[in-house]
């Protein structure tokens, strides 16, 4: 939130290591800093391997979490991450739409909703 990424980076590879270690590799707790980290390697640019991470974390909380939020925000982050690639932009689109409706059958994620289709909308043909 603050912009901080090269500080997050570094915490959220600390918070990854100490939970691999606690709970193991795969493991939905893991799956909370891994996506931490992610965030912030998108954040600073670093796409491949911001892929990289959320799809791993994408993959272990589609198995283990059965927090929908949780996988709703991870689709919309990888999303976006693919987005930023360019070259897996249909699945970009196809994963923040899958996010969205994901967010629409809990309650309390106007905001999450709201955000997501703005993103969507820019980058949809005629979108600005």
């Amino acid at each position: 939130m603050l912009g901080r990424f090269a500080e997050a980076e570094a915490d959220a590879r600390v918070a990854v290591e100490r939970a691999e270690s606690l709970y193991g590799v795969e493991h939905a707790w893991t799956a909370i800093a891994l996506e931490d980290l992610g965030l912030a390697l998108l954040g600073q640019g670093k796409i491949t391997e911001a892929i990289r991470t959320l799809t791993k974390t994408l993959a272990i909380r589609e198995r283990l979490d059965p927090s929908q939020e949780r996988i709703a925000e991870t689709r919309f982050a990888l999303g976006r991450a693919l987005w930023e690639a360019g070259d897996e932009r249909p699945r970009a689109l196809a994963l923040a739409h899958i996010a969205s409706e994901g967010y629409r059958g809990l309650h309390g994620h106007q905001r999450d909703i709201t955000a997501i289709d703005a993103w969507l909308a820019k980058r949809q043909p005629g979108g600005r």
